[in-house]
């Protein structure tokens, strides 16, 4: 029998914005491609914001990610996601 450990990366990215934007929150690999989209340019009026995440190792492919949040086309924020063994 064989048994797969997985793990799931949880945490929060918090941001404001003074007007309204289009916001895109989406994991990338290291190699800076996208593996899947969160938020998909939803629009967003001025306000604070805190999108909770929960990223299976599955997804992961043992290396190290990113998850980047985008305004209006622009990166805003980053997380970095390293797997552990």
């Amino acid at each position: 029998r064989v048994v797969t450990m997985r793990t799931v990366y949880s945490g929060s990215l918090s941001y404001s914005f003074s007007r309204t934007s289009k916001v895109m929150i989406a994991l990338f690999d290291e190699d800076n491609h996208m593996k899947k989209v969160y938020v998909n340019n939803e629009t967003q009026r001025d306000g604070e914001y805190t999108y909770n995440y929960q990223i299976d190792s599955d997804e992961m492919d043992n290396k190290k990610h990113y998850l980047r949040m985008f305004r209006d086309g622009k990166l805003e924020e980053e997380i970095s996601i390293i797997p552990h063994d």
